[in-house]
């Protein structure tokens, strides 16, 4: 009997300490549309690296971190809140210390004095983060302006008070982050992403599905300066995620062809049959008034029909209202080219369709309308292909690509959805904050490679 009271308390004591442990993340707000966690040590071990940087001191830019109370033993969340706000939440080893190391950081000029607050206590580093500590948890959110300080500081005490009935646990979003294995993972919905990405993240999602109901979870790891971010997107609504599922079974594995990647601060690769991939393309609302646009002049549907292999869309001058948008794709015949003449005859007033001596004279050509220029056209390399670009230098250096000798994107082949976008060409601020956050581990990051393996 002694032998089992010893054992049920000995059991009693390791409930109650990991309960304790993970009180600290009952901080992070209920309904958060993006939820990031990372394991230090565990990313460390995945990335080969020698030594663990203090992530504090990259995301707050502080010159000299020191001893600041926070335990980055354990997982550390970053997070955006359902108003849109970002934020960061960590375990305090120290609340003495971490006063601490904010007091030097004033003595320095580098953050305000540490105040109370319900029970709390903050400071600003730098004039744009704001942080609310207890003993339990540390709370970042930002960047803010001093005007914001006040409703900041009322919110943060709010979400550092909540237990684990107001916080995030026990939520879909956090149960399926919590079941990922790996140093760095995401469960974010379509709409916490950047706007020009966002649509291309909707492909295969039903018609009548919104950013909101789509939902992408991803392992993510750095190499050779790159972020690669393995995904499944998928829906916590069960229609919708049934409708995911079965239109998901169109893309097939990427070959070689096109993995030189080229010109595109975004790359897009797949590989389908076009006679399926185009209804995909129809209920994407996004896509389709592109679509549209182009279909005035000439018959895009058609030509999509004609895909019957790999695909890379290109898109450059994102920053632009109109950016570059080229393609290249394999074709199963190029039977499309015989309604070009037709095409030139019923061209919308103020606008026309002119021969191009582009790669493939004879089969390349112009449309004009106004200042916009889209040119294409199709030829053979082994077998058919599509090329575009709203540019002759994008078109020609697309169509250039199935005979390029230059380095290809790693982990696109095999996959069935491959993604790729520089980081420097979205001015996305939570894109900003991850880039920022993971420098001192991996250097400088130079893009993200987000890729889907799954039928």
């Amino acid at each position: 009997m002694k032998t089992i009271l010893q054992f049920v308390a000995a059991a009693m004591l390791v409930l109650f300490s990991s309960c304790a442990d993970a009180d600290y993340v009952n901080a992070i707000p209920d309904g958060c549309t993006a939820l990031l966690s990372v394991d230090m040590a565990q990313t460390a071990k995945e990335s080969n690296l020698g030594a663990k940087a203090n992530v504090m001191m990259s995301l707050l830019k502080v010159s000299d971190p020191g001893d600041c109370g926070i335990d980055f033993s354990q997982k550390f969340y970053l997070f955006e809140s359902p108003d849109g706000n970002l934020g960061m939440v960590a375990k305090v080893s120290s609340e003495k210390k971490l006063g601490q190391w904010l007091g030097k950081l004033s003595g320095s000029q580098q953050a305000e004095a540490v105040r109370e607050h319900r029970g709390f206590r903050f400071s600003v580093i730098n004039g744009a983060w704001m942080v609310g500590f207890s003993g339990k948890a540390v709370m970042v959110m930002g960047p803010i302006v001093a005007a914001q300080q006040t409703a900041t500081m009322a919110q943060m005490a709010k979400y550092l008070s909540q237990d684990e009935d107001g916080g995030i646990k026990g939520t879909p979003i956090f149960e399926k982050l919590d079941s990922l294995d790996g140093g760095m993972n995401m469960v974010a919905r379509v709409r916490a992403l950047p706007d020009k990405v966002a649509p291309l993240f909707m492909i295969g999602a039903p018609k009548d599905a919104d950013d909101s109901q789509v939902v992408i979870s991803a392992r993510m790891k750095v190499a050779d300066g790159r972020l690669h971010v393995e995904g499944e997107p998928f829906s916590f609504n069960k229609t919708v995620n049934a409708a995911i599922k079965q239109n998901w079974q169109t893309f097939r594995p990427i070959g070689q062809n096109f993995l030189h990647g080229g010109p595109g601060q975004m790359k897009l690769w797949l590989n389908v049959d076009g006679n399926k991939f185009l209804p995909l393309l129809q209920q994407n609302k996004s896509l389709q008034s592109v679509l549209a646009g182009i279909n005035m002049a000439i018959d895009m549907d058609n030509i999509i029909r004609s895909i019957d292999g790999d695909m890379l869309l290109s898109i450059d001058n994102v920053a632009h209202e109109m950016p570059d948008l080229g393609m290249v794709a394999s074709l199963r015949n190029t039977n499309f080219l015989k309604d070009v003449s037709y095409w030139k005859q019923s061209c919308p007033q103020g606008s026309r369709i002119d021969d191009w001596s582009g790669p493939a004279p004879g089969s390349s050509y112009v449309f004009v309308s106004g200042r916009t220029h889209y040119y294409f056209g199709a030829f053979r390399h082994q077998h058919p292909l599509f090329f575009s670009g709203n540019s002759e230098a994008q078109a020609r250096q697309l169509a250039s690509l199935p005979a390029s000798s230059a380095q290809k994107t790693a982990g696109v082949e095999g996959k069935r959805f491959a993604f790729s976008m520089d980081f420097q060409s979205i001015d996305n601020e939570a894109l900003s904050i991850i880039s920022q956050l993971l420098e001192p581990l991996f250097g400088k990051l130079t893009s993200i490679v987000y890729t889907v393996d799954k039928e």
